[in-house]
């Protein structure tokens, strides 16, 4: 089984071409439409996509199970940061769900919301079958 992260966005985003200048890179790495289609009623935005931290792959982060990972999970949290902050403009916001492969149906655990723009932004943990919003101010 392959951890998946799911982006939802208000506007329509370009599959990446050029993915190694990109901190955070859309397509479909494990996904299938089925699943993408499972996992929509979860958010609040038209569009939803399949991301991957372009560094370390799913964007996940467990300080608390997984703590030997912590650079990883800082690095994985700098690229997400440099993409929202490309992303979106601001008092826009975007919507990221992680969760196992097939899991889409599954129950949602945490939700929770965070601007980007806070330092809390790097204490965020983003476990399986969570849901996190993100603003910008």
């Amino acid at each position: 089984m392959s951890l998946v992260s799911y982006l939802g966005c208000n506007k329509e985003l370009p599959f990446d071409e050029d993915s190694l200048k990109r901190p955070v890179v859309i397509g479909e790495f494990f996904s299938e439409q089925a699943d993408r289609d499972n996992v929509k009623p979860k958010f609040t935005t038209p569009y939803v996509y399949e991301i991957q931290s372009n560094k370390h792959e799913t964007i996940w982060v467990d300080f608390y199970s997984y703590a030997p990972n912590k650079k990883m999970y800082h690095e994985t949290l700098e690229e997400l940061h440099t993409y929202l902050n490309d992303l979106l403009a601001p008092g826009e916001y975007a919507e990221l769900y992680v969760c196992w492969l097939g899991d889409e149906k599954e129950e949602t655990r945490l939700t929770q919301e965070i601007f980007i723009d806070s330092d809390d932004f790097f204490k965020l943990e983003l476990p399986e079958n969570s849901f996190t919003r993100f603003r910008k101010k």
